[in-house]
């Protein structure tokens, strides 16, 4: 998707792989999937995917305090949440009220509400401050 390394930038590939991540469960693939159909201007796939992870209760419930800062387990169990896993999941969440939020701002995909798009932008505060600032970046150059 980013054309990172060696690799060449493949838009069709990186929308099958995200794809079926997203199909299997993975939460970062649907934040970057929301961020792709948006890139790739499919404005009504991107706001439904992104309002998948933004209205998912089950994720808003997920305690915080569960975070471990080591993926060592003393107790030889690998249960709750990892720092990493936990990073990429609110990146992700993040993302997906980021791309949702500009929908909502703009009218693309779905009817235009202001109000809902500035409340989303403020979740996007809330969840990462850090990525809600590149996504900003990226608004400011015309890359989103």
């Amino acid at each position: 998707m980013f054309g990172l390394g060696s690799v060449n930038q493949d838009w069709s590939e990186a929308l099958k792989c995200l794809r079926s991540a997203s199909e299997r469960g993975s939460i970062y693939a649907t934040g970057m999937l929301a961020l792709l159909y948006f890139f790739r201007s499919f404005y009504t796939l991107a706001s439904r995917t992104a309002y998948t992870l933004v209205a998912n209760t089950e994720l808003q419930r997920r305690p915080t305090s569960s975070v471990r800062t080591s993926r060592i387990s003393f107790s030889g169990k690998n249960d709750g949440h990892y720092l990493g896993e936990r990073t990429f999941m609110l990146r992700a969440v993040t993302v997906a009220c980021f791309i949702y939020a500009l929908c909502l701002d703009r009218g693309l995909g779905v009817q235009r509400d202001s109000n809902a798009a500035s409340a989303m932008y403020s979740k996007c505060i809330q969840l990462d401050p850090v990525t809600t600032s590149h996504l900003q970046d990226m608004v400011i150059r015309a890359e989103l």
